[in-house]
């Protein structure tokens, strides 16, 4: 359901998911997480996936091959500023 909200380019009606999931006890694992960045990333909200990258480092999760290309590619393509290399800086350092 995620997956398709993101390919929609829904990323309220998928966060709202993710929330609704969560707070009925349906806890996301590192698949939704590494979803959630993707379809951020794919919809250019790069702030608003690098907080989702550092609460899956608060909870011990990775990320998986694509999203971690999706970085790679990001970080080449642009020059991110000091706040996103913060960011990811957090990120990176625990994983």
């Amino acid at each position: 359901m995620i997956h398709w909200f993101m390919r929609s380019g829904l990323l309220k009606e998928a966060i709202d998911f993710f929330e609704e999931m969560e707070d009925k006890g349906c806890m996301a694992d590192d698949v939704t997480f590494n979803t959630m960045v993707q379809g951020f990333l794919q919809n250019n909200k790069i702030y608003t996936a690098i907080q989702f990258l550092n609460e899956m480092a608060e909870r011990n999760f990775l990320t998986n091959a694509r999203t971690t290309s999706m970085i790679t590619v990001l970080v080449a393509k642009c020059k991110p500023d000091h706040t996103m290399v913060g960011m990811l800086h957090k990120f990176l350092s625990k994983g």
